[in-house]
């Protein structure tokens, strides 16, 4: 595969370096990173061959070159010069602007799937008001953000509450919704997936209102690691169901009508490399995630 990857923050750049040359060592590829950060200039070209008896043949190269102040028409050409024919193109976008960004638009008409990290930002709020606004129509390529696919156990964990066919009309009552996390896109991702997937629409930044008009309050706030949650809670008018991370488990407990006693289970471990791997070796856009991210985008205008 192509891999493109695009930097611009310089708090980031070690981080999202890292993580594609990982990628990078383990599958046939050529990775071509735009780096436009301030004073980052130059080009550094890598090949690696693998050892072998027979005639060897390089399985990964990497071209970096230092972009400030090039301009993005320069940039799409040196791209599309280095680019492999007939193998798929990947861009890994860290960087928060799509709309002001030219560089952004023009490699959408050369790459098929477009990974983006929300979580990964300094504006995480605005990052994400713009990511749902620019892929409000039909997709160009395959999109994912890593700070929803982040969200699989969490999204599980919750989910357990109401496995009970008889916890169903709970789903129905619930009037609260609270998140406590390290970032706010997976706050905000996980309130807006719980409202995409139950038929609620956003009345306003804190609040959504379910098909029969009752209000759901929406609270999230900065708690713990960055791109980690630390706990969720929902709320009816009979019981609390509350999950929140003890060491390297969950607690789930609910109270009231339904209560039942405290439980720990196990909470599914993803690596940043991993997810990122699992993110770019994607071949077509998760429809709930676009539900979710529309719903955020709602809640944000």
């Amino acid at each position: 595969m192509n891999l493109v990857v695009y930097v611009e923050n310089e708090r980031y750049r070690e981080w999202v370096f890292e993580r594609a040359w990982r990628i990078a060592d383990k599958h046939p590829s050529r990775m071509i990173v735009l780096d436009a950060i301030n004073d980052h200039h130059g080009t550094q070209i890598t090949a690696q061959e693998p050892h072998r008896d027979d005639a060897p043949q390089i399985f990964r190269e990497g071209v970096v070159l230092g972009v400030d102040g090039i301009r993005a028409a320069q940039r799409i050409q040196f791209v599309e010069a280095l680019l492999v024919k007939d193998i798929p193109c990947v861009l890994w976008w860290a960087a928060d602007r799509l709309f002001s960004s030219e560089t952004f638009a023009g490699l959408l008409n050369v790459v098929e799937h477009v990974i983006l990290d929300s979580s990964g930002t300094n504006t995480e709020s605005n990052a994400l008001r713009e990511f749902a606004s620019y892929f409000s129509g039909t997709q160009p390529a395959a999109l994912g953000d890593l700070a929803w696919m982040r969200l699989d156990p969490w999204r599980d964990v919750i989910a357990q509450f109401f496995d009970d066919p008889n916890m169903r009309d709970e789903l129905s009552a619930i009037r609260r919704v609270a998140v406590s996390s390290g970032s706010d896109s997976e706050a905000l991702y996980l309130g807006c997936w719980l409202a995409s997937r139950l038929g609620w629409k956003v009345r306003d930044q804190s609040t959504f209102v379910n098909a029969g008009g009752a209000v759901i309050s929406f609270e999230h706030k900065r708690e713990g690691e960055i791109r980690r949650v630390q706990s969720v809670r929902l709320e009816t008018a009979a019981s609390g169901y509350s999950a929140r991370v003890e060491g390297e488990t969950v607690a789930l407990e609910v109270t009231g009508r339904f209560a039942r006693a405290k439980r720990l289970v196990p909470l599914q471990a993803i690596d940043n490399t991993s997810l990122v791997e699992r993110a770019i070796l994607g071949d077509r856009t998760d429809e709930i995630f676009m539900d979710a991210l529309h719903t955020v985008g709602d809640l944000l205008k």
